[in-house]
């Protein structure tokens, strides 16, 4: 997640801490992680600790928004959207000065080319890897 644009970032925080998102919060953050590759059950298990969380109404939401279950296949909402909706937080150089507030995913993108490829580590297997090491 340290590569996720700021926006992202809160909203994974805020559904990881199991705080009660709105719709169009829910809807970004899993449209948002559908489009960087996360699988349906991976989010699904994510949004477990929400306030109201429903296994089937989630996977058919996920599903949705992959476009599994529909005709079209969602793609996160804009910054401008975001901020339009109240969930653009803490803006940083990236967003304003390389991606010209454009895209989330535009963020992510010009982040994992900064990155070494070598020290790259997917932040959902470091979790798994910590909790096997603690065991």
């Amino acid at each position: 997640p340290e590569l996720f644009p700021p926006c992202m970032k809160h909203l994974l925080d805020q559904v990881q801490k199991g705080e009660h998102l709105e719709h169009h919060s829910r809807f970004a953050i899993a449209s948002f992680l559908t489009s960087i590759g996360m699988t349906t059950d991976e989010i699904v298990e994510l949004f477990q600790v929400n306030p109201g969380f429903g296994e089937e109404a989630t996977r058919y939401q996920v599903d949705h928004i992959r476009g599994a279950t529909s005709p079209t296949e969602y793609s996160p909402p804009s910054c401008a959207t975001m901020q339009s909706y109240g969930d653009c937080y803490n803006r940083d150089d990236v967003c304003e000065d390389v991606i010209d507030e454009s895209h989330p995913l535009n963020y992510y993108e010009h982040m994992l080319d900064q990155e070494d490829e070598d020290d790259l580590v997917d932040w959902r297997e470091s979790d798994e890897d910590e909790a096997e090491s603690s065991a």
